[in-house]
């Protein structure tokens, strides 16, 4: 009779128990249904340093995707404002390059030079001008376009549509080498702050070879039945004849101010872009690969550096910059230049020892370019 008793007096409790722990497991199952909306909400306001959910699960299920989850986001930004789907975004996966490779190359953050002469530019420029006062340079084949429209997308007090009818080049053509402009033109143009955008000299002189615009040299040469370009230095006999026994392959430049002669196309990259490096006028030098892998922290930098608002979210270039060329989309872009394999295609090993002496090596320290790493064949073969 008492054991009775106390099983009905503890029966009540125990139901209560019981009933407590179910409406605790709906609260927090509540609680984690608004934390995943909150979460995914944010995602949408503004980009994440984490991969959103449906990527982690999907990296974690294949092993092609180790080590891709920063450059799938940037694909996930970029292509949202493409209506992209998640599917095609994940598609790339596979051929993208890993996020190891692309430090190797460039480094986990954007180059910028000159950013000291951004408070006094700033200080002394009243003028509210387009851009901020930024204005592009840089030579054929360097990203000129690319930077261009990624400026005026980004800037707030850009042409929003994108449209370029705003001035965005330098006055003095974004083309033009630097030591064919007049002092006079600096002076009169001191609300002026050229970006001036350079480009891995190894695939800069590869996209020479297939666009060459207003250069010329001794091209369409073959050894072993493969083209050889980019050709710096003959690598063999026939060469060495059809070059008449000079020891680089010189080149041309056509310009309306003053036409040069330079030693090779190695040769010509360390002059354009040392002028500006060297110069005593204020300028900035930017590296096109950062406007793949790095846009919005360099372009957040730039917009510091002229006191204009940048824009957000941020907004990606995901077609090519140019409509003559060659130039390509984002995706492509990235699987690329992400890798280091392809960097020295068309070039023999000759080619690349006298590249190591030929590039500045002022420039390729300051903007954290890699020289080759092959050694010196006794047999020149065209690298692929």
């Amino acid at each position: 009779m008492n054991t009775n008793s106390q099983r009905s007096k503890q029966s009540p409790i125990s139901f209560r128990f019981l009933i407590l722990i179910v409406v605790f497991d709906i609260t927090c199952f509540i609680l984690a249904v608004r934390g995943l909306h909150k979460m995914e909400g944010s995602y949408n306001d503004s980009r994440k340093a984490h991969v959103v959910p449906v990527f982690r699960q999907r990296i974690n299920d294949t092993g092609d995707c180790t080590d891709k989850e920063l450059l799938l986001q940037i694909l996930a930004d970029a292509l949202k404002n493409a209506s992209a789907t998640e599917d095609q975004t994940y598609g790339n996966c596979s051929a993208l390059p890993a996020w190891q490779e692309v430090i190797k190359l460039y480094g986990s953050k954007p180059v910028i030079l000159g950013l000291e002469h951004c408070a006094a530019f700033r200080n002394n420029v009243t003028l509210q001008d387009p851009l901020g006062g930024l204005r592009v340079a840089g030579f054929y084949n360097s990203g000129t376009n690319a930077l261009e429209q990624t400026l005026l997308r980004n800037l707030n007090n850009a042409d929003t549509d994108g449209r370029q009818e705003l001035p965005t080049v330098v006055p003095w053509s974004k083309h033009r080498p630097l030591w064919t402009a007049k002092e006079s033109y600096f002076l009169e143009h001191r609300h002026v702050l050229p970006v001036v955008v350079v480009r891995d000299p190894y695939r800069w002189m590869q996209s020479m070879c297939k666009t060459r615009y207003d250069l010329f040299w001794q091209r369409n040469l073959r050894l072993n039945g493969i083209e050889h370009c980019p050709n710096l230095v003959p690598s063999s006999q026939d060469e060495q004849n059809f070059n008449q026994n000079r020891s680089t392959f010189a080149v041309w430049l056509r310009n309306p101010i003053q036409n040069s002669t330079h030693d090779s196309l190695a040769a010509l990259w360390s002059r354009w872009n040392g002028a500006y490096l060297n110069t005593s006028i204020p300028r900035l030098i930017v590296r096109m690969e950062d406007l793949i892998f790095h846009g919005p922290e360099m372009v957040q930098k730039l917009s510091e550096c002229v006191g204009v608002d940048r824009t957000d979210p941020y907004v990606f270039l995901t077609e090519a910059a140019k409509s003559h060329g060659r130039s390509a989309d984002l995706a492509t872009a990235m699987i690329k230049y992400g890798r280091r394999d392809g960097r020295y295609a068309g070039m023999t090993t000759l080619d690349l020892a006298y590249a190591r002496h030929a590039l500045s090596g002022d420039l390729m320290q300051a903007l954290r370019y890699e020289y080759d790493d092959f050694s010196l064949d006794a047999s020149p073969r065209i690298l692929w």
